[in-house]
Formats: structure tokens, C-alpha cells, sequence
């Protein structure tokens, strides 16, 4: 009996990492692609050069300009230039360009998306480890005390493995911040943020062949087929069954995902609106994708009261707003990002919209979430994919309306909680009650045939009397207070950075699109768990046996992440608390006497102390790669010298064509 529960144990284990190994061990081969032409030919595409042409067009030597892997032709006389700040408005001569300071600026954005990236993909795994650490020691503290061989996890990609990369990022960033930019240091930091993006490429992919979990339900299997031989304990085995779910899979795997498909968008976006402030001279250098700022009209207040009255009033006025709504009702700015933003929120493998259109509604967004799930779930009911994958629909739309908000408004004004709450009680909750009061009437209408879950068949008549009714009335309250858990986790991230880098001077839209993957990721995880909980609670809480077990999961933990994490925590001090009565008084069962009862009270009544960080805490602060950043710079002259140091290392014969 007990080599079954420790094969049941081992199964389960297996949860806990794999043999993929971790971080890269040497550089990944980067890939170039012939990008641009921007010189004074100003071609639209990239074409074949002469990178020792010192005559051509009268502008010297042909030079390169890396951003993103592409590599754009540029003429060496359009370098140099005199100081500029470019956070302030500019009017910059048409030729030749001013362009060392506008490639350092590009190449400071490229570094903080691409530092972004790895931060939040560190936190992810961060949180992972976190949570399934202590589930694998309690799972080998079982397994010792019931028989059994332990699983491994040591060779699982691991968020500490990422830290070459960030040191890499970190170190571009101190190159860049320099008030004086010379030729060979702009191109190294173009092929080094390149290097840098694909050791980072190659560690996500091995995180995305990693799998995230046993493909069936876990240890809730096993247990359930061996509950009746082991009725004693099986009510310790149920509680164990219940921390190991698919739950913080499917969470991590959506993450995973999101990331591996979307970052490269975002990256597109990136890239396409460097270039266009590159070569049409825009008057930002530095933040690109929103209009110059306007002064306040001299003299104007909107305040009818004098002196500082009138300003308290306004402040008040302007607080008053924030509370109301962080979108608000006011006519969407015009910007420059606009249409980047848009790019942005559209997966690589999706075909753009027809340019005479608005973009469709992100549906992408949503494949990627099912995917993910069928992939942790094989056996999930359509219904639930349906929800899952309409669940970040809806967070997709409300995520790209927050972003188009921040892109207009000024990055000055601080991020409050209460006006994140108000938009998404106002954008999310009915699109949410409304869902699941569809998926209700897609059961209520399949009564008729019977509705099977995971292999059991049963009317839905009975299951629906109450559950329409109750949903009804009890939806919105419910939803409330989900949305304010998943509101709070996202306006604490987007404060963070927004903060952090007004503080550092280097406030950009890369600074939140970086964060986009993993906002994505756990407004997922903080909207779809509390609510399938709600729903199963309303519609599913009369099922009975595996089947309402199996539907209601253990996402009650995910109503927010430290809870969760306390819980693994409580699991870990009862396994612990159950070894050492198994250490001292070993384990009883059978006709001569039990001890079960002890072990069962050890279990039911142990609770870890509290006051453990949470991982849901910012950790931008201290890996911000851009650390108060320099915002004048002046373009030294490349001498021939320098061009023939610089020129060994050209990649555009070994780029791709665009």
C-alpha cells in the first residue's frame, strides 16, 4: 500500500522541475537583419553599401546603427553635433542629423524594454520557486515518512540563471549615460543589447519547452484512486492534493506564453517608432511616444478663489478626478505612439488589420491563454476555455486602454489606487458578470442533453435552479472585491515604474510595455482563479464526488498571491510537524492499534508563523538599469581611426535580408 502512495508521491515530484537544463552556459548566436537605409540617399529599404566609401553623397563614410539586431546604413558626417537634452523640445537641422544623440536615446530605450523583459520573467520564476519550493519539501518529508523515491528540480531553469543578462544589460546602460558619445560606443552597445536580448531568447525558450506540470491533475489522481485502500489517511492526502493543483501551472504557462509570442511585437514597436523619430528629426528625443509638453497658458488658473486657496482647490479638484476614473471621459490625445501602441498588443503571428480600419478586439491574446491551458488541462471543458480565454480578452482591452492613458497623460502625476479601481469597476465588471451569466445559459440550455465533465454525465436542470438566480444577485458584490486584489497589483506595478523611472529621468512607454507580458500574466491569474471559484461555488457547489473536486481546483488559494504563498508555508509546517511524530512514535494502521489520529490533528491544527515577504513586491527599484540618467549629450566627430576600428566589427554582410 504505502510503495503506491510513494509512486503517487514520486508522479507528483515531477511537478516540481525536470532535466531541461537552466540558464544558457555560453553566448547564443545573435541574428542580424539588414534594416533601413537612412542615409542622405534615404532609400526605404536596405540595400547593398560600400562601407569604405569616403566620398559617397559628400557625407564620408558609411557607418552602422544597430537597434533591435537591424542594422541601418548611416553616413558618418550625420554623428557629430553640439549639446543637446533630449528631454526638452528640439529643432533639429534636416541634414545633417544630430544623430548620436538620437541612437543613444534608442539604445536607452532598447536597454530598458529589454531589462524589463528579463525583470519581469525573473519575478515569474521567482514566484514559482517561491510557491513550489515549499510544496517539494513537504512533498519529500511525506515521501520519507511513507516510502518512496524523491523528484529533482535542480536543473530547471531558474530566475538566478538570468543574472548574467541583467549584468550585461546594467553595464550597456553605464556605457550609454555619458555626456559624450563617440562612434565605437554607440555600435558595441547596439551588439551588445543584441547579445544580451538573445541569451535571454534562448533561456525563455528552454523555460517554454520546460514543463510546467504533469500533464494530468496532478496528485489529485493518484490520491483519489488510492483513498479507499488508505481511508485513514486520506484526509491528510486530500489536503495535500489539494496545494498540488494546475493552478500556478497554468499561471506561469500563460506568462510563458504571453511572453515568448508578444515581447517580440512589443520589440517591432519599439524599434519602428526609433526609427521614425530617427529619420523625420522629432522634437523628443528621449520620450518619443508622446507630443511635446505645453506650458500652462500664462496667468490661467480654474479656480475662481485667490492665492493658495485657489491652488488647494485645484489639487482637490484634480484628486477628486483621479478617484473618479484613472481613464476618465476626456477625448483621447493625439500621439505619435499611437499607432505603435496598437503594434504593440498584436502577436508577431497575427496579420495586421487593414490600415483604412481600427484594430480588431486583441483575440490573439485569448489563443494564447487556451493554449496554454489545454496544454496543463487537456481534458478541460470547453466552457471553461471559453472563460479562461474571454477572461483575458477583457483584461486585454482594459490593459490597452490604461496604456494609451498613460501614453497621454504627463508622467508627473502619480498612479492612485482608488482611480485604477474605478476604471476597472466601470470597464470590467459588467463585461465579466455578463460572461459568466452567458456560460450559465449556455448550461441552462444544454439541460436537455446533459452536460459531461471530465467523463461524468448529469442534468444541469437541477444544478440551474438556484445557480442563475444567485448569480444574479450575487455576481457584482462577489466581483467587487476581486477586482480591487487584481486593481491593487496592477497600479502598485505600474506606480513602481512609473516612479522609479521619473526619479532616474528616463520615463518612457518601454518602461510599462516592458511590464505588458506580466500584467498580462497576472491579471490573468488574479481575475480568472477568484472568479472560477465564485462560479464554481454558485453554479457547481452541488456537485459531489471527483467532479466538483476536480472543477474547483484549489484556486481559492490564487485570490491573491500571498495568500497562496502562506498556505504552502502552513503545508510545509504540518508536514514537518507530521515527520516528527513519525520520527518518534512511527505510523500505526491496522488491527493493533492506529495512531492516525494524531498525525490527522498535527495536520489539521498546525499554521506557519507569518511576516514572510511577499513576492508579489516590486523589485524594480533596485535592477533599474538607468540610474540617474544623463539627459544632454554632444556627438564627437569619428575620425578615421575610430572608423577603422569600429568597421572590423560591421555586421551588415552577415545580416539577413530585411
Amino acid at each position: 500500500m504505502f510503495d503506491s502512495v510513494g509512486g503517487a508521491l514520486d508522479t507528483a515530484s515531477s511537478l516540481l522541475g525536470g532535466a531541461a537544463p537552466g540558464g544558457p552556459t555560453a553566448d547564443a548566436k545573435p541574428e542580424y537583419v539588414r534594416g533601413q537605409d537612412i542615409r542622405s540617399s534615404n532609400s526605404e529599404t536596405g540595400g547593398a553599401y560600400a562601407p569604405d566609401d569616403l566620398g559617397g553623397h559628400n557625407s564620408g563614410a558609411t557607418i552602422e546603427f544597430i537597434h533591435f539586431g537591424y542594422v541601418h546604413p548611416d553616413d558618418s558626417e550625420h554623428f557629430a553635433h553640439e549639446t543637446l537634452n533630449d528631454a526638452q523640445p528640439q529643432t533639429l537641422p534636416e541634414v545633417p542629423g544630430s544623430r548620436a544623440i538620437m541612437f543613444r536615446a534608442a539604445l536607452e530605450r532598447e536597454t530598458l524594454i529589454t531589462a524589463g523583459f528579463v525583470h519581469s520573467t525573473q519575478a515569474v520564476l521567482e514566484e514559482k520557486e517561491s510557491s513550489l519550493g515549499g510544496v517539494g519539501e513537504m512533498i519529500g518529508a511525506v515521501t520519507d515518512l511513507l516510502g518512496g523515491g524523491g523528484g529533482g528540480g535542480s536543473t530547471a531553469p531558474k530566475a538566478a540563471d538570468l543574472n548574467s543578462v541583467n549584468d550585461k544589460l546594467v553595464a550597456v546602460a553605464g556605457t550609454l549615460n555619458a555626456d559624450g558619445m563617440n562612434y565605437k560606443l554607440v555600435h558595441k552597445a547596439g551588439m551588445d543589447l543584441h547579445q544580451a536580448r538573445a541569451n535571454y531568447r534562448a533561456f525563455l525558450k528552454k523555460v517554454q519547452e520546460q514543463p510546467q506540470g504533469d500533464s494530468q491533475s496532478g496528485l489529485l489522481s493518484s490520491v483519489s484512486a488510492i483513498a479507499g485502500a488508505a481511508s485513514a489517511v486520506g484526509g491528510i492526502f486530500g489536503t495535500i492534493a489539494g496545494i498540488v493543483t494546475k493552478a500556478f501551472d497554468i499561471y506561469v504557462a500563460v506568462y510563458v506564453k504571453t511572453a515568448a509570442e508578444l515581447e517580440q511585437s512589443i520589440d517591432k514597436a519599439c524599434h519602428d517608432i526609433s526609427m521614425q523619430s530617427i529619420t523625420g528629426n522629432a522634437k523628443m528625443i528621449f520620450p518619443v511616444w508622446s507630443p511635446p509638453p505645453e506650458p500652462p497658458p500664462s496667468g490661467s488658473s480654474s479656480s475662481s478663489l485667490p492665492g493658495f486657496l485657489g491652488d488647494i482647490e485645484n489639487q482637490v479638484n484634480s484628486t477628486v478626478q483621479d478617484i473618479k476614473d484613472f481613464l476618465g471621459d476626456t477625448a483621447p490625445v493625439d500621439c505619435p505612439g499611437s499607432p505603435f501602441l496598437d503594434r504593440a498588443f498584436t502577436l508577431a503571428t497575427a496579420q495586421p488589420p487593414p490600415t483604412d480600419q481600427p484594430p480588431p478586439p486583441p483575440r490573439e491574446i485569448a489563443t494564447v491563454v487556451i493554449n496554454a491551458f489545454k496544454e496543463q488541462v487537456p481534458a478541460a471543458p470547453e466552457f471553461i476555455l471559453n472563460i479562461a480565454g474571454e477572461i483575458q480578452t477583457i483584461n486585454c482591452d482594459f490593459l490597452k486602454a490604461i496604456y494609451r492613458k498613460l501614453m497621454e497623460r504627463d508622467p508627473q502625476e502619480p498612479i492612485t489606487e482608488e482611480s485604477i479601481f474605478e476604471a476597472g469597476r466601470r470597464q470590467l465588471l459588467d463585461r465579466l458578470v455578463n460572461l459568466l451569466l452567458e456560460q450559465v445559459q449556455f448550461l441552462q440550455q444544454a439541460k436537455n442533453a446533459g452536460v459531461n465533465l471530465q467523463g461524468i454525465n448529469f442534468s444541469a436542470d437541477t444544478l440551474m435552479k438556484k445557480g442563475l438566480n444567485e448569480l444574479n444577485q450575487e455576481l457584482g458584490p462577489n466581483l467587487d472585491p476581486i477586482l480591487r486584489v487584481a486593481m491593487k497589483c496592477l497600479r502598485d506595478r505600474l506606480e513602481a515604474a512609473r516612479s522609479v523611472a521619473v526619479s532616474e529621468k528616463a520615463h518612457t512607454m518601454e518602461v510599462y510595455l516592458a511590464r505588458l507580458p506580466s500584467l498580462l500574466g497576472t491579471m490573468f491569474r488574479d481575475t480568472f482563479f477568484p472568479i472560477w471559484d465564485l462560479f464554481v461555488e454558485k453554479v457547481f457547489g452541488s456537485i459531489s464526488g471527483p467532479v466538483g473536486g476536480a472543477l474547483a481546483s484549489a484556486s481559492s488559494a490564487f485570490k491573491s498571491l500571498k495568500e497562496g504563498i502562506d498556505s504552502i508555508r502552513d503545508y510545509k509546517a504540518k508536514a514537518e510537524k507530521v515527520m516528527d511524530r513519525a520520527q518518534n512514535e512511527g505510523l500505526n494502521v491496522g488491527t493493533g492499534g492506529e495512531n492516525i489520529s494524531g498525525y490527522q490533528s498535527d495536520w489539521e491544527n498546525t499554521q506557519a508563523s507569518r511576516g514572510a515577504a511577499s513576492p508579489e513586491e516590486e523589485e524594480m527599484r533596485s535592477d533599474f538599469p538607468l540610474k540617474g540618467r544623463i539627459e544632454t549629450a554632444k556627438g564627437e566627430k569619428i575620425e578615421e581611426a575610430e572608423f577603422a576600428e569600429v568597421e572590423k566589427d560591421h555586421q551588415w554582410d552577415l545580416a539577413k535580408p530585411a
